[in-house]
């Protein structure tokens, strides 16, 4: 044992470039490691605490009473329960009641969601049951929470799907940096076959040999071990720290103060432990291989450094072709350690087709994401920043000018649009009328490029209506008017309602719509940490009055305009009219209808969206419900971003360690063959074939890595553009549209850049060796015996 040891120990002391390089292969892949690890745990602690931070719980119902409550809270299983948003509402005997909205946080093991949900409810006397993962008609649930926590047998499936996707990924990566540590050991052994076979001729056991370099590696294994799993963790705290002072906490919190709360980067003793042992296995396989290579030669094959085989080489190559002798000698070398080249070549091939596609593959996601959170309205799509949707209430048919103005007045917003419809129906009963009054900028959206029939101002000036898309036989292409019949609404109070018998209830004059009460106004789902404003929808009755008119038309626009062809079929034509006509003229026609209005506005700068939200939530009521598209956007660029640095910090850690791996290879292959070169030089090499000699053994690996990289990212994008076009069934448009700017050949010029500066590191490598080695006399190089 002592054996073993002392001579590991003094190998170690002795070469200490090669201890050097073998160690900094450890640790590079330990880091890289305990990186992945880390950050893996870190992001689901993370997501878990801002979940819990912001929905902590795990299902909630609705309409709950006081009683139904009590029975949730001592059901099985339930942890906690918290009652909020008290109301009142009328049950089918016509009795009023206050009921709430429960939120229950679970324990683990309730089995099948299903099951435990439909028990629940009718433990509790509730009426409703599960419909699928989000819940039932009454009750919905945090799925997500739901599987951060494991509560349900669906949570855990989802839990081993994610970790065993997560492995498949963390063991390919693990295999691979196994390679760059294998390597390194046999780099150092084939240095040392010389010094073997002279133990072996001396007494040495196979056995032993194979002790020395397995004691060797572990002792190295000491040193790269501890220190590689201690720079993963500052990389990886460096990474947390670049992640969230890069967006994240803007995008999905308040304040950095409210951030830092919740987020922290955790360190899990179990992951180091298995980093640990994961890094002595590798190390101890990589030790005993190289072993087992070694003791195979017999003593005079480990001295004399040559096989008792002879190996045919081939007389041409292409590098010989291209670069004469010296590419000649370069390529034999190359295939005298065909593993080493192969891995080396591997490693650059991977690392530089990373660097060449991850940003141009991000970058296009973002622009395809923005590209498709498009909302869809009556007009068609659009991207404004913020959309709102009002219901107007019953006989108040201005009551859209409050929210409109204070947009179109803010200098928080730019952009204000506004838009509403009413529907009639056709003279000769054609089918149904839209109205559609708008303001200018709703107008210029309904038309594209040379599109615009008229302009908006020309269309106040008419006094009339643009109708488009009329059905065939409706309206005449020259018409200047047009029948159509309104109905008017008059709102009565309840004790006039219920005053009528039930056959006059039911008589066609006599309607009921719906409209939202003055006592309340509402978002759906705004502002996530508020509660208490929510839709009061009321039923209003009243009687209606339907009046034919013949409205003024100025022009007829028979192109098929986007807005209306996912409309009804049964829509005969529609008209378009400024607001101002409705101010002034229309709106008696319709009474006191009810209307649902849409209000949309851009951001007027990236840095007013905290005020522009606080203002929002300020006049909700004049607004209606909210949908925020800037803050989803700007949280997808938050994700987007932190994948990008996350993405671009492995892509760095993996090409360090493909350039660790080839300097090590070039330059230990420089010094084995410091005997070979000698000699070469002895029968009439010159410096300059030297040189011109290492110049293309460099060239090697950098050009091969550069053409297998063109190929793989080439077929990459092939292959998502096929999958795209045939597993999903997309057109080819819509293909060349979902994957932007990305083509086959657009990531070349980061390859070549990638190709050049490996082969930079891989002749500094070279040259280095060579300028020291060249100090020695060639009769010292020739006899020297390492």
């Amino acid at each position: 044992m002592r054996f073993e040891g002392f001579l590991a120990l003094k190998y170690i002391k002795a070469q200490k470039r090669h201890t050097a390089l073998t160690v900094i292969s450890i640790i590079a892949a330990l880091a890289m490691m305990t990186v992945l690890m880390t950050c893996f745990i870190t992001m689901s602690s993370c997501m878990t605490a801002r979940e819990r931070d912001v929905r902590p719980y795990h299902i909630e119902i609705y309409e709950v009473t006081k009683e139904q409550a009590d029975k949730l809270e001592k059901y099985d299983h339930v942890e906690s329960m918290k009652l909020s948003g008290e109301t009142t509402t009328e049950l089918e005997d016509g009795t009023t009641v206050t009921v709430y909205t429960a939120r229950l946080t679970l324990e683990k093991g309730i089995g099948g969601m299903d099951t435990y949900y439909n028990n629940l409810c009718k433990d509790a006397g509730i009426d409703d049951s599960y419909w699928g993962l989000e819940g039932g008609r009454q009750g919905i649930f945090n799925r997500t929470l739901l599987n951060y926590d494991m509560i349900d047998d669906e949570a855990y499936y989802n839990k081993v799907i994610t970790y065993a996707g997560y492995s498949i990924y963390l063991i390919i990566l693990a295999l691979v940096l196994r390679l760059v540590i294998d390597t390194a050991f046999e780099v150092s052994s084939k240095e040392r076959e010389r010094q073997f076979g002279v133990l072996q001729s001396v007494g040495a056991t196979p056995l032993q040999i194979r002790g020395i370099i397995i004691r060797e590696g572990l002792l190295l294994g000491l040193i790269g071990v501890p220190v590689g799993i201690g720079l993963g963790l500052l990389l990886g705290y460096g990474l947390f720290q670049l992640v969230l002072n890069g967006g994240i906490i803007d995008a999905f919190f308040t304040s950095k103060e409210a951030a830092m709360k919740l987020l922290h980067y955790e360190i899990n003793p179990l992951a180091l432990l298995i980093c640990a042992a994961v890094g002595f296995i590798w190390v101890y396989l990589s030790a005993t291989g190289t072993g087992a290579r070694v003791i195979r030669m017999t003593p005079i094959q480990a001295i004399s450094n040559r096989s008792n085989t002879i190996k045919k080489v081939k007389k041409h190559s292409l590098f010989g072709l291209l670069f004469g002798w010296e590419g000649k000698m370069a390529s034999r070398n190359a295939r005298r350690q065909p593993k080493r080249f192969i891995v080396t070549v591997l490693s650059l091939t991977l690392s530089i087709s990373m660097f060449g596609m991850f940003s141009i593959l991000v970058d296009n996601l973002n622009t395809v994401i923005e590209e498709s959170l498009v909302v869809a309205d009556s007009l068609g799509n659009h991207k404004f920043d913020f959309d709102f949707v009002s219901m107007e209430k019953v006989n108040q048919p201005l009551g859209y000018q409050a929210g409109y103005n204070k947009l179109k007045n803010s200098a928080l917003f730019t952009n204000a649009e506004i838009y509403f419809k009413y529907t009639a129906q056709t003279a000769g009963n054609s089918g149904s009328v839209f109205i559609v009054y708008v303001d200018e900028h709703a107008f210029n959206r309904i038309f594209t490029g040379d599109e615009l029939p008229m302009t908006y101002d020309e269309l106040v000036k008419s006094g009339g209506y643009l109708a488009l898309n009329p059905l065939e036989g409706v309206i005449d292409q020259n018409a200047t008017s047009y029948k159509v019949i309104t109905g008017c609404f008059t709102a009565m109070t309840d004790e006039e309602w219920e005053a009528l018998s039930e056959e006059e209830q039911e008589d066609d004059k006599y309607a009921t719509t719906v409209g939202r009460s003055t006592e309340s106004g509402g978002t759906w789902d705004l502002f996530e940490d508020d509660e208490g404003l929510s839709w009061d929808i009321v039923k209003i009755h009243g009687t209606t009055e339907s009046t034919e008119r013949e409205l003024p038309v100025c022009k007829v626009a028979t192109a098929k305009y986007g807005f209306v062809n996912g409309e009804a079929s049964d829509i005969a034509v529609k008209l378009i009219a400024p607001i101002s006509k409705f101010e002034n003229e229309d709106k008696d026609w319709y009474g006191g209808q009810g209307k649902v209005v849409w209000l949309s506005a851009n951001l007027a700068g990236d840095d007013d969206y905290q005020a522009a939200m606080q203002f929002i939530k300020t006049n909700i009521i004049d607004f209606g419900s909210c949908n925020d598209m800037f803050g989803s956007m700007r949280k997808i660029r938050a994700i987007i971003g932190a994948f990008k640095m996350g993405g671009l910090f492995f892509i760095v850690m993996f090409g360090l360690i493909a350039l660790i791996n080839m300097i090590n290879i070039v330059s230990t292959g420089i010094l084995n063959r410091k005997s070979e070169l000698a000699s070469m030089q002895c029968v009439g090499m010159t410096d300059g074939q030297l040189y011109g000699m290492t110049i293309v053994e460099c060239l090697q690996y950098a050009l091969i890595a550069c053409i297998a990289s063109m190929i793989l990212c080439a077929l990459a994008t092939w292959g998502t553009q096929t999958f795209l076009n045939n597993a999903l069934g997309l057109e080819t448009t819509d293909v060349e549209k979902m994957r932007g700017n990305v083509g086959i050949f657009v990531s070349y010029p980061r390859i070549l850049i990638g190709s050049v500066c490996a082969f930079i590191a891989a002749l500094a490598a070279s040259i280095l060796p060579l300028r020291r080695m060249q100090q020695e006399t060639l009769v010292d190089r020739i006899r020297k015996v390492e």
